[in-house]
């Protein structure tokens, strides 16, 4: 496609009025062909370079987790090969140690080189539990279901797991659901019109 000496792109799309038509079609072609083509998903792979590891000490103060489990524990961890990070946590009874890793850091043999370093430490102390040690999976929570009545706990209890029952029968993917038993909830009284409304909308 060559250009007069004097002109430009404008001034050639100017004279020739339908090439630009054409270009416009062939752009709206060539969109709709790559959309059939893009990957679509509600949330994104997400891929957490981490891997925890845990202790158990039941008895023992904050204070001496920290120092007979977190200050033996996570030097060793520090140095293994590609960890960009360490975060630890010492509370009552129980220890944990967050590594996270280099991107592109195989995991796998990430964890299986944490596996290693701990099995090598040998000085925790007496009483102290077989740690743990998990690579860390990313979860989307998808909602909070509170179960109330004039029943007793036990009697809830039944109710939640029946809902759980359902829940896991009709999962369409893999889901995990996580249950506890609170004695005292804060209480909140709702309007009755207002659950109508809300119950309409959920209906409707």
């Amino acid at each position: 496609m060559a250009l007069g000496a004097g002109g430009g792109v404008i001034t050639y799309f100017a004279r020739h009025r339908t090439l630009a038509n054409l270009v416009l079609v062939m752009l709206v072609v060539a969109g709709l062909v790559a959309m059939t083509r893009i990957r679509a998903q509600y949330f994104p792979d997400v891929v957490i370079a981490e891997v925890a590891v845990s202790v158990q000490w039941p008895g023992a103060g904050a204070e001496d987790v920290d120092r007979g489990m977190v200050q033996v524990l996570e030097p060793a961890l520090r140095a293994l090969e590609g960890v960009s990070d360490t975060a630890a946590t010492a509370t009552e009874g129980t220890a944990r140690i967050s590594l996270t890793f280099d991107p592109g850091r195989d995991l796998t043999q990430a964890t299986n080189d944490v596996q290693a370093a701990v099995d090598a430490v040998r000085d925790l102390p007496e009483g102290a539990e077989t740690p743990v040690v998990r690579r860390t999976v990313w979860r989307d929570q998808v909602t909070d279901v509170v179960i109330t009545g004039p029943v007793s706990v036990d009697q809830l209890g039944g109710f939640a797991a029946a809902l759980v029952a359902r829940v896991m029968a009709n999962a369409q993917m893999p889901a995990e659901v996580r249950a506890r038993v609170l004695d005292q909830l804060a209480q909140e009284r709702v309007p009755a019109p207002l659950i109508a409304r809300l119950e309409t909308r959920m209906g409707g």
